[in-house]
């Protein structure tokens, strides 16, 4: 049971959050039997690194790259994805390419780049296990499906992918392709799709620009994305 005026919801990792229209705050703590006092700043998880200024009464708990958006922060996020709204969670953003995802997990869509949002990208932002570093980043197995579904060969070593879709071998400004290109031939040659029994993730597409992805993030939950 929750006080009167709180509400649970689940945050995108699978997180379980509580929110207190009283006050109009949100908090990762369950409450007790007596609300906090109105202006209480809401709790969050420690960060793994640096950690910004606590958020205004009623914003989102947002995490990217492990430290928590300041209100700057968080307006300049809204602004780059209006009209989508900004939700509370635990993520990563590439700043290079523009790409994101759950922390822990793979690409899950692709943002403006160039955002001054949280800290350096982790190189262990989506877990590894595949020896393919892109801008830092060892991607994860579903990436790595992924970039073979469109016809890209993910070698194990570090390469740079620029905002246009462009990649090339880190050290080397002269590009190897493109991914935008590339996934533009694989969509238009009909349906696709990559399945991983280790990993439990499931990418594809039907070949008319549709793509979808599903998968488990950090924690073990069920986790999909669709485009187009």
């Amino acid at each position: 049971m929750l006080p009167p005026g709180w509400e649970a919801a689940i945050a995108p990792d699978g997180r379980t959050y509580y929110i207190d229209h009283n006050t109009r705050t949100t908090t990762w703590e369950k409450p007790t039997d007596a609300p906090p006092a109105y202006g209480a700043v809401p709790s969050v998880p420690p960060a793994r690194e640096q950690t910004a200024a606590p958020f205004p009464t009623g914003q989102p708990q947002v995490v990217i790259n492990r430290v928590l958006l300041d209100q700057a922060s968080l307006q300049r996020l809204q602004t780059a994805i209006y009209p989508y709204p900004v939700t509370p969670g635990n993520y990563w953003y590439d700043s290079i390419s523009g790409a994101w995802g759950l922390m822990g997990g793979p690409c899950v869509g692709i943002m403006p780049a160039g955002l001054v949002l949280g800290g350096p990208l982790p190189s262990d932002a989506s877990g590894g296990g595949t020896g393919v570093f892109i801008n830092g980043r060892e991607i994860h197995p579903a990436d790595k499906a992924g970039l073979q579904a469109i016809g890209v060969t993910a070698i194990p070593g570090r390469w740079w992918v620029a905002a246009n879709g462009s990649f090339g071998m880190q050290g080397l400004p002269i590009p190897f392709g493109n991914l935008r290109e590339s996934a533009q031939r694989a969509n238009s040659s009909g349906p696709w799709s990559v399945h991983s029994r280790i990993m439990g993730t499931h990418v594809g597409g039907d070949g008319q620009g549709f793509t979808y992805f599903q998968g488990k993030d950090s924690h073990g939950n069920i986790t999909s994305w669709s485009s187009g």
